[in-house]
């Protein structure tokens, strides 16, 4: 199979080129969403494609979005079956690769997510708009809160000699009968470890000695 690229282009770009069968059920749905859209928005309709480099062109997997701000796509998503309603959606992981699925539903409930909707407006389409922008730039805020903290912590261990065994991921450090790990997970949550790793006294004289800040092994 040739090598592609992934795009998205605008509905009308791809009814200019005639690279899609009418008979063609995902081109059939985009066309479909893009007339309930049309006259209620002032932006493209697009459609996430497979350019080959044949110059072939197939839909992927009927994701149509709109882009009402710059860099935030929404995915519109109708339901084909019984209830026949429009949702849409935000791929967050495309946008926020340091936030877990859960974080993201946490910060969604506090907003109040609108209604399917059924019979397309103005005023429903916004209010799913202005919905999904004021969740992307909480979970923007918190995305970079966690980036600013693992950037912190890793500046604050550059001098020490650390012992890596996966770089900026995960290392430890031994000093005077301890050892710190650390792990950084791909969320930039950070699990901390310490024990301590020599056998001289018992455990109650290390800690007597931790206890008055005077523990040094032999």
């Amino acid at each position: 199979m040739s090598e592609y690229t992934t795009q998205y282009i605008p509905v009308s770009e791809l009814i200019q080129s005639g690279k899609l069968s009418p008979d063609n059920g995902d081109y059939k749905k985009a066309l479909f969403i893009e007339s309930q859209l049309t006259g209620l928005i002032e932006f493209e309709t697009l459609v996430k494609c497979y350019v080959y480099e044949s110059g072939d062109i197939s839909i992927c997997h009927m994701r149509v979005f709109i882009e009402p701000v710059e860099n935030i796509k929404i995915q519109v998503w109708y339901d084909w079956s019984i209830k026949e309603k429009f949702n849409f959606h935000i791929e967050w992981n495309n946008y926020f690769k340091n936030m877990k699925s859960d974080s993201i539903r946490h910060i969604q409930r506090n907003h109040k997510e609108p209604n399917y909707i059924g019979k397309m407006s103005a005023k429903k389409l916004n209010d799913w708009i202005g919905y999904l922008c004021a969740v992307f730039i909480d979970i923007k805020q918190e995305s970079e809160r966690k980036a600013n903290e693992k950037s912190k912590f890793l500046d604050r261990i550059k001098d020490q000699q650390v012992i890596w065994i996966s770089e900026g991921k995960r290392g430890y450090i031994n000093s005077n009968g301890l050892e710190y790990s650390f792990t950084i997970d791909d969320s930039d949550y950070i699990d901390e470890r310490l024990i301590i790793t020599d056998n001289i006294g018992t455990t109650f004289d290390r800690f007597l000695k931790l206890s008055d800040n005077a523990y040094k092994t032999a």
